[in-house]
């Protein structure tokens, strides 16, 4: 169910960059028309600028997401925090003792 949600999240992420982006080019249609060069300049500046905020806000989350698990990239999370997701301990004990994985 989270890893939905976080497919959502990241959904309505990149909805919010394309509206953002689509808003710039707005602009920039707006400076086309007006033959303005230095609006035109700002408007694909501002739209630069944007996409590259964006990729950079990404990278740190994910090197973040990294750094948490202080592990070799590839691996997202620390073994503790995979194991809370799978509820607690890993294994189920019968009466004697034994581990049997769940």
């Amino acid at each position: 169910a989270h890893a939905h949600a976080h497919a959502h999240a990241h959904a309505r992420g990149a909805r919010r960059a394309r509206a953002r982006v689509e808003t710039v080019d707005e602009g920039l249609a707006r400076a086309l028309r007006a033959e303005s060069r230095a609006a035109r300049a700002r408007a694909l500046q501002a739209r630069d600028a944007l996409e590259a905020a964006g990729w950079a806000w990404r990278k740190r989350a994910r090197d973040a997401r990294l750094a948490r698990c202080g592990r070799a990239p590839g691996v997202r999370e620390r073994s503790s925090v995979r194991r809370w997701r799978r509820g607690g301990r890993t294994g189920v004990y019968d009466g004697d003792g034994n581990v049997g994985e769940r």
